[in-house]
This record gives structure tokens, C-alpha cells and sequence, in this order.
């Protein structure tokens, strides 16, 4: 628990949730870790999995600045076995971000920087990541694989989507118009079930100000051609707006590569931009 004050601190080099190994449980009884109110936090090279809340936390407007890089949530240490997450039931995720918490990084674009946010299916309520709330500046997610690991031959998808975003908005102090970036380099693939369909990248509720930009959703590419890791639902479903999969030639964020997925690529209700 990095309680409010704990501002600067750096988390690392540590199993949370998992034994000394790094490749089987021992749940803690909430999150795995919860970091309120406090500012600049580094959460660096852990294993972060098997606990019986969110694997990690970030709650509260006055919590910023929390790096998240180089860790394996919800997965063992070498993020070849789902070690869940979320396992004493109900709405828990691989991370969660929620109650206006604002300014916060997950990943890196350096591949030495990626998060491995995979595994978490104890429930089919479980997304890889959870954002929630208003932002008074962007979170980013970048450069993380989501549902799977670098090697890209693993199925271990998150029981919901990889990424879901839930009235998500800039805050109404804020300068920009911004609430949530998703891009550049992640990696979504594998996420969801053949029962319980879900999409790669979900935004919906009152959502706006997303953008989803140069992302693999369902597809990637290697030395050896292309891989298939369709996400069981549609690649990005969006219900509220404006958001923005892609971007438009003016801003040029630029596109996504988006395919082999259960259902359409991108699927549109709504006031939205695509």
C-alpha cells in the first residue's frame, strides 16, 4: 500500500500475490497493490499476480505520476502460466485506474520498458486494464502486451477486454481535451472467451477524449510473417464520444493495425470518430 504522503517511492524487484519463485500463488486478501493520493511512484520489475483483488490499483484524483514498467501482472515470472489476478470473485482487474486519478504512464515505447498484463481471467469480469473517471491530464498506456506475452504464441488472455475504458473524460479544469491515450505499440490479442466474447479495447459509458492510436489489436507481425491473436470479440468497440481509433489526417497520430478478431474490426454506436 503506498499510502498518501509516500510520493517518490519506487516498488520493485518484488512478488506481490505469487511465492518466492515467481510461479505460483500466494494471494493476498485485496489488491495487490494500492497506491493512493501520493505522486511519482515508480512500480518497476515485479510479479504481481494470483491476488484476490486488482493486481495493482491506482485510486484517488490526487494520485499522479505513477510509473507502471517491466512487470508481469497476472502471469508468472517468465509469463508462461496465467497466474490470476482477481480471484476472490467480482470486479477486479490485471490494474485499475479509477476515481479521477489522472497523469499516469503504464508501459513504455523502449520494448525494455513493457508491461506483460495478461492472465487475469479468474472472472469473466476481469480486464487486463480498467480505466474509470475524469482526468485532469491523459493517462497513457503504451507499449504493453495485453492478453499475451512478447513471444506472441501464448494464449493468455484476460477474461474481459484488454483494455476498458468507462466514463472516461478530461476533467473540467483540464487544459486539453485528452482523458486517455492508448498507443503508441501495444500489443492486444487473445483477451475475452468463446462464452463471454469481449474486445481487445472497449470505450464506452460517458467516455470522450480517448484515443486509440498505432496499436496492434487481434494481429501482429514478426520475422515470420503475421500472427493471428484475435481478441473473441470485436477489435475495438466504441459506444461514446468523440473518441478517436486512428486519427484523422490534421492530427495524424496515426493508424492501427487491427485484425483476426471474433467480431468486426471496430465497431461504432454512437457520437464517435473513427
Amino acid at each position: 500500500f503506498l499510502a498518501p504522503g509516500s510520493d517518490g517511492s519506487i516498488v520493485t524487484a518484488s512478488m506481490i500475490g505469487a511465492d518466492v519463485s515467481g510461479l505460483t500463488s500466494r494471494p493476498n486478501g485485496g489488491h495487490g497493490l494500492l497506491v493512493s493520493a501520493s505522486s511519482g511512484n515508480t512500480i518497476d520489475d515485479n510479479v504481481i499476480s494470483g491476488n484476490e483483488g486488482d493486481g495493482i490499483d491506482i485510486f484517488g484524483p490526487n494520485t499522479t505520476l505513477v510509473t507502471i514498467i517491466r512487470n508481469f501482472i497476472g502471469t508468472d515470472r517468465n509469463g508462461l502460466l496465467a497466474v490470476p489476478n482477481g480471484s476472490g470473485g467480482g470486479d477486479n482487474h490485471g490494474i485499475r485506474i479509477s476515481a479521477d486519478a489522472y497523469g499516469n504512464i503504464i508501459g513504455g515505447t523502449p520494448p525494455t520498458q513493457s508491461n506483460v498484463i495478461a492472465g487475469n481471467d479468474a472472472t469473466i469480469f476481469s480486464d487486463g486494464i480498467s480505466v474509470q473517471g475524469d482526468a485532469l491530464l491523459p493517462n497513457v498506456i503504451l507499449g504493453n502486451f495485453i492478453g499475451l506475452t512478447p513471444a506472441l504464441v501464448l494464449d493468455l488472455g484476460n477474461g474481459r477486454a484488454g483494455i476498458n475504458a468507462v466514463d472516461v473524460q478530461p476533467h473540467d479544469d483540464s487544459p486539453t481535451e485528452v482523458a486517455l491515450l492508448i498507443g503508441p505499440t501495444n500489443v492486444i490479442g487473445y483477451n475475452g472467451s468463446t462464452d463471454d466474447p469481449a474486445p481487445g479495447i472497449r470505450i464506452t459509458g460517458t467516455s470522450r477524449g480517448v484515443y486509440v492510436f498505432l496499436n496492434a489489436i487481434g494481429v501482429a507481425e514478426d520475422p515470420s510473417g503475421f500472427i493471428d491473436l484475435g481478441n473473441s470479440g470485436v477489435g475495438v468497440e466504441v459506444t461514446s464520444g468523440p473518441s478517436f481509433v486512428g486519427i484523422d489526417d490534421a492530427d495524424n497520430l496515426g493508424g492501427n493495425f487491427i485484425g483476426a478478431n471474433g467480431g468486426s474490426g471496430v465497431e461504432v454506436t454512437g457520437n464517435d470518430i473513427v
